[in-house]
């Protein structure tokens, strides 16, 4: 039996999210922090404090708006209660880390506006969001969970690291709260897929 025109484009259509959701696994994991086997060094350091903020504000950002966009284009229960389970974890650390740094988005260099939003992350993350709503319903659920895996990791070992050799007692001791949070957030993303 030959399979339909439609099951054809189906399989095209998921064989290319595979391959973009690689890409956008290697994208996110490439601008955001090193590997982790990186963060093995003779003398560990953390980003400088203004990096770290930034850094944090824009992966944040990247998450809540990657999670908005799952929620409005997937109907796959999965990813809605990742998505759900994203916001409800970021929206207060980003909340959080303005109140404690005292940020101003828009003037943070390599800044760029979410499309469709008045929030700023970095002008990578921002192709990046676009690539995901360019995606069908099938290539974004293929693709939103090993993307919040990446982002996930790498948020992890920024706080790791800030919270063992950060040099601004604020951002020391918001790092050291958030660490339980983030750990749990980690372990919930990389099972869910």
């Amino acid at each position: 039996m030959k399979p339909s025109s439609d099951q054809s484009v189906s399989r095209l259509s998921l064989r290319a999210a595979t391959v973009l959701s690689a890409a956008l696994v290697a994208a996110v994991t490439g601008s955001l922090t090193p590997a982790r086997a990186d963060t093995v060094r003779s003398a560990p350091l953390a980003e400088p404090t203004p990096s770290f903020r930034q850094e944090v504000l824009f992966g944040s950002t990247f998450k809540i708006a990657a999670a908005r966009l799952a929620l409005e284009k997937s109907q796959n229960p999965a990813v809605r209660q990742l998505a759900e389970s994203v916001i409800a974890e970021q929206v207060p650390l980003r909340n959080e880390l303005l109140v404690n740094s005292h940020l101003l988005p828009p003037t943070l260099p390599g800044g760029a506006q979410v499309p469709g939003g008045t929030n700023f992350t970095s002008r990578d993350r921002v192709a990046i969001l676009q690539q995901l709503k360019d995606l069908d319903a099938a290539g974004f659920d293929a693709a939103f969970g090993p993307l919040m895996a990446s982002a996930y990791d790498a948020t992890l070992v920024q706080f790791t690291n800030y919270a063992l050799y950060g040099d601004n007692g604020r951002m020391y001791v918001f790092a050291n709260r958030a660490l339980p949070k983030i750990k749990a957030a980690y372990q919930r993303v990389r099972g869910a897929n």
